[in-house]
Formats: structure tokens, sequence, C-alpha cells
């Protein structure tokens, strides 16, 4: 896989980013205490800002976990080869969703759980995400036995929706992983 190298978007800076895009900047600076460099990047197109940042927003109000959000996050973006957001993802799920180290790695070297209800999840993430939406219905159905919901089946692809535009935006435009998550991992 090619990788760039030279960003093709680089950070902005909230004062310098398009009026439209300042205050979803300020929003992210509050939420996080500092502005990361994914959004930051994002921020050239008010509407691609305001559009992941809704669609995020829609996916943490659905009924999978904070934890088992941040998996499906960290499972696309790990699927995906997205160094930016398996590094952010990593650091958010170990740090600030207490999910355990062991199951963070787990997914970082692409191994199964040993919770079962948590792989069949990572199971359907990742075949969602290889197989561009064309889950195996074994697959789907072991999720569904797992004791998920058909809803959350939906909202496991909102999250594959989500790693989709970050993992791609993070291919054409190498991003910089920030500090913060690398010092969390």
């Amino acid at each position: 896989m090619e990788m760039v190298d030279d960003p093709l978007f680089s950070p902005l800076l909230i004062e310098n980013a398009p009026l439209a895009s300042r205050s979803l900047l300020e929003q992210a600076r509050r939420h996080f205490g500092f502005v990361p460099n994914f959004l930051a990047s994002l921020a050239h197109s008010p509407s691609a800002l305001g559009a992941y940042l809704a669609a995020d927003i829609g996916f943490q109000s659905g009924t999978l976990t904070a934890a088992e959000q941040q998996i499906v996050l960290l499972a696309a973006s790990k699927e995906n080869d997205c160094h930016y957001c398996t590094t952010a993802h990593g650091a958010l799920a170990k740090f600030f969703m207490n999910v355990p180290s062991e199951v963070v790695t787990a997914l970082e070297n692409n191994q199964s759980l040993s919770d079962a209800k948590l792989n069949a999840l990572v199971c359907l993430t990742r075949q969602l995400v290889a197989r561009r939406g064309h889950a195996p219905r074994q697959t789907v159905d072991a999720f569904l036995d797992a004791g998920y919901s058909k809803g959350q089946l939906l909202e496991v692809l909102v999250g594959v929706g989500l790693k989709t535009i970050s993992n791609y935006f993070d291919h054409i435009s190498a991003i910089e992983v920030d500090l913060e998550f690398q010092r969390s991992v």
C-alpha cells in the first residue's frame, strides 16, 4: 500500500479555519482538551467536518456501550490499515472507555478476543470492512446469537461508515498522530 508522506491537508488552527468550522473545532477542544489533528485537518471543509461530527454524535447515541463503540472504531481502523485512527482509538479505548489492555492489544494484532460476545462484534466489523459490506450470513447470525440486536447491527454500520471517512482521509493526507494519543498508548 502506498503511504502519503506529505499531508495534502494540514491541521488548521481554530482562528485560521473557515468560519463555519470554528465553532465545531471549539466544541472538539472542549471535549478532548485539545483539537485532534484529524478534525483540524478535516476543518478545511466545514461540510465534511459537520457531517463527520453529526454522524459521530448519532453513533454515540446508540445502544452499543461506549467501550463497544470504541472496539468497532478500532477494529475498522485496523482493518482499513489506518495508523492515525488505530493509535487514537487504541488510546481512547484504554484510557477513556476502560477497555482492557488485552482487548486493545488483540485488536491491534488482529487476534480473536476471549470474550465471545465482543469477538462476535469484532468479527462482524472486520468482515463488513474487508468485504465492503458483504458480511457472510453466518457472521451476522453469530453477532445476533451473541446477544446483539438488529438495531445494533445498524449501529455497527454507522461506526464502519465513520471510519471509512476518517481512514480514507488519513490515507490521502497522512495525518500526524497527536502527542496526546501517542502518550496514552
